[in-house]
């Protein structure tokens, strides 16, 4: 099994529990931090973020009633949460400095709802 994103940080010596700041730059995540096609399930990334800095989840993949719900949360709660509907984009610019969690989450929203939604995703953090 792959080690996560999250064990990746804590062996480097990045913190990365909820309600950590960003120190300086060098503590900042940026560029793609995920990439994954064929994804069913929900996704969830922990990042350490700098207030300007925008998050982008570009999504394909979707099919008729399909969507993904894309979310930033900064530990207090969600700071950003959209639904996308069709393949493309969505953005968020980062308003605190600190640890965020990024998640996309596949579902249904029309019948039949038993139906599996496969999309391909890519999450990319812009230079702080």
């Amino acid at each position: 099994m792959r080690p996560t994103r999250r064990a990746l940080l804590c062996a480097g010596g990045i913190a990365v529990c909820a309600g950590c700041a960003a120190e300086s730059e060098e503590d900042v995540d940026s560029g793609v931090v995920l990439e994954e096609d064929g994804i069913e399930a929900t996704r969830e990334e922990s990042v350490d973020l700098t207030e300007g800095q925008t998050v982008t989840a570009a999504i394909s993949g979707l099919g008729d009633g399909d969507r993904v719900l894309f979310t930033v949360g900064d530990g207090t709660g969600f700071v950003h949460r959209e639904h996308i509907y069709e393949d493309g984009t969505d953005e968020y610019e980062v308003k605190e400095s600190g640890q965020h969690s990024i998640q996309t989450i596949p579902e249904r929203h029309e019948n039949p709802m038993n139906e599996d939604v496969i999309v391909d995703v890519e999450i990319d953090i812009s230079d702080p």
